[in-house]
């Protein structure tokens, strides 16, 4: 008899090569992705890999998750299609995401076929820095930049959840009549990382968090969607940014409009029952925004159906400070202790401080962090400089380890960041640093300045340096 796969990544072998074309990207996502899993779930799962012609129909039938490698060429193929057909029809009655599109170089939309649009998508394929090419089959993983770290964690959060279901919905009922279940709208892709690291907060303390997967691009399904999504929901945020955002086919409203609509609508309902509320962050920032955005969020203030809503145009890090003490307060008692969705608490993390000038060099301290499981909080270089520092300041207030990174940036930008780290219990901080490591290519000698900050220094890194990285891995892991 088979054994039963937890994890099936089905690819086309052109597809298992990097942008240097060199085979094993495939290998490599699938060592990254399993240790990441092993923190999440408590345990090893199964994964298996398998070549587009060579798969067979009861290793797809067994497989509890799904992971098709997407690229023009793999969507091109008809056998490729008819898998993901038959796994999509096989799992149709499930209660639950079964399939996560990892995409490694971007695809013409209109190869995507219609069954396939609903599932989550993760993108693999961002350049590396300073690389001067236009497309690629796929970075390797040391030179993923932070949004497809993100994407690669948000993605092991979805797969965790997803296999963890059986065992969740012998607790589901009690999660409904608790308000367990949150509708954490979907929102412009300015905000895209901010709303992931509210998911995976929510998703850790327990919490079943909807929309469940992407939602659909035309109205009366998108509609239809979120209603379902919605309904065993006590308690739905939204967050509207700076932009009006995108219009589903059919439609003269954007998704967020249409999801805070839906939601008043279910509010007005059951008013009298006291049975659903809304939580809507505004950006404070509007100055720049297009007309038809300013109006709707003047609708929103003025709209007698906001009077059941808390609305709150404050900074965004004040607001995900006000969902951390409503929703995500209790914590674990006990090493390995699960949430209710079966994703394992005691996931540290790692804020690791770097510039710009230094994003090549970190690469591969960062992917052997990531590799170790750690929940890896990093900078963001995009954007204005209020969303990079309301990132920073939201990192500085909640990592357990902090790493602060030189390598081309000079001694005054690490003690800029050396101060910050001084600073945080006036951002907000309320724990102790479990470490507080700097690593610089510098010799000791140099660095004999930054003692004072409580630091312990590591010295002479170099990025090809596995035993710099070993050094540094140890000492973060030792209790």
């Amino acid at each position: 008899m088979l054994n039963e796969i937890d994890i099936l990544l089905l690819y086309r072998e052109s597809a298992d090569t990097n942008h240097k074309n060199v085979k094993g990207w495939v290998e490599d996502f699938q060592s990254v992705l399993e240790k990441v899993m092993v923190k999440l779930l408590g345990k090893k799962p199964f994964i298996q890999r398998g070549e587009v012609g060579e798969i067979l129909l009861d290793e797809l039938n067994s497989a509890k998750v799904l992971i098709p490698i997407l690229s023009d060429h793999f969507l091109r193929e008809d056998k490729s299609i008819e898998l993901l057909q038959r796994f999509n029809l096989f799992n149709q009655s499930k209660g639950y995401v079964k399939l996560f599109k990892v995409i490694k170089s971007p695809l013409q939309s209109k190869l995507i076929p219609d069954f396939l649009e609903p599932y989550p998508s993760f993108s693999l394929y961002n350049q590396p820095i300073n690389t001067k090419a236009n497309t690629r089959q796929g970075a390797e993983f040391i030179e993923l930049q932070d949004d497809d770290w993100l994407n690669l964690t948000d993605l092991a959060y979805e797969i965790a959840e997803s296999l963890n279901f059986t065992e969740r919905s012998k607790t589901i009922n009690t999660n409904l009549s608790t308000g367990k279940a949150i509708y954490l709208a979907e929102t412009n892709q300015e905000l895209s990382i901010q709303r992931n690291i509210i998911k995976r907060e929510l998703l850790k303390s327990g919490y079943t968090v909807y929309p469940e997967f992407s939602l659909p691009k035309e109205i009366n399904t998108f509609k239809n969607t979120v209603h379902d999504q919605m309904e065993a929901c006590s308690v739905s945020i939204h967050l509207v940014g700076e932009s009006y955002g995108e219009i589903p086919q059919g439609s003269d409203k954007s998704i967020i409009d249409l999801q805070n609509q839906i939601a008043a609508e279910k509010s007005t309902k059951l008013k009298d029952k006291n049975l659903f509320s809304r939580l809507i962050w505004i950006s404070p920032y509007q100055n720049d925004s297009e007309d038809r955005h300013k109006d709707f969020i003047q609708n929103i203030k003025r709209d007698l159906s906001s009077a059941d809503a808390e609305i709150l145009e404050i900074p965004l890090e004040d607001f995900k400070g006000i969902i951390r003490e409503e929703f995500t307060q209790q914590e674990p008692t006990s090493k390995n202790l699960k949430g209710t969705n079966g994703i394992v608490k005691n996931q540290k993390s790692i804020y690791l401080i770097y510039d710009k000038l230094d994003a090549d060099e970190v690469a591969s301290l960062k992917a052997q962090l990531f590799a170790e499981g750690y929940e890896l909080l990093t900078p963001t270089f995009e954007g204005d400089i209020q969303t990079q520092q309301n990132l920073h300041i939201h990192n500085l207030i909640h990592f357990d380890s902090v790493i602060v990174f030189q390598y081309y940036v000079n001694d005054q930008w690490v003690k800029m960041k050396l101060l910050d780290l001084l600073k945080s219990p006036g951002f907000g901080r309320k724990k102790i640093a479990k470490h507080q490591v700097l690593v610089s290519k510098k010799e000791a000698e140099n660095l004999h300045a930054f003692e004072k900050y409580n630091v312990t220094i590591f010295d002479n890194y170099t990025s090809q340096g596995a035993r710099n990285i070993k050094g540094i891995i140890d000492h973060i892991t030792k209790n």
